[in-house]
């Protein structure tokens, strides 16, 4: 019984590490859609009820139109944003990305944001996109510590 409980944890860490690395290439091409200023490309990668929650504004943008919307904005307003630092955790079929990047390569300090990744029938999409002003992400929900990475929280919450 022992070497099967072994065993299977071993399948879902490889499983996790498999999902991880697909999500990796989809946060690269997100990156490289980004620096080419590729709205279209952008929007391919994220779900049909996506969501990105403005840093600055607090508005929500649903669906492929507030996607697309949003991203006209943000990438109009930050051409040269530079992703720094990835993290990833993968939680079945979702994985979390937190993200450190800068709006400008000129300036210091960097911004950071949260973005879930979820598994769908054509692969992995964007469903959830909360970047941050400043250097710390937004918290996904108000269960959430503001002074806490989203990365450091689990499936049942942070601890």
């Amino acid at each position: 019984m022992q070497l099967l409980i072994v065993a299977l944890g071993c399948v879902a860490a490889t499983l996790a590490r498999a999902d991880v690395a697909e999500v990796r290439k989809a946060a690269d091409a997100w990156a490289e859609g980004w620096s080419r200023g590729d709205i279209e490309r952008l929007v391919q990668l994220y779900s049909s009820d996506a969501v990105i929650v403005s840093p600055l504004t607090g508005l929500r943008f649903e669906g492929p139109h507030g996607v697309r919307a949003y991203l006209r904005r943000a990438v109009g307003a930050a051409p040269k944003a530079v992703v720094q630092a990835r993290a990833f955790r993968a939680y079945g079929d979702a994985v979390v990305q937190n993200e450190t990047w800068h709006l400008d390569p000129t300036v210091e300090t960097p911004q950071a944001g949260a973005v879930l990744y979820r598994r769908t029938e054509v692969g992995w999409a964007i469903a959830d996109h909360r970047p941050a002003v400043g250097p710390e992400p937004m918290p996904a929900t108000g269960a959430h510590s503001a002074s806490r990475p989203i990365a450091s929280c689990g499936v049942d919450g942070c601890p």
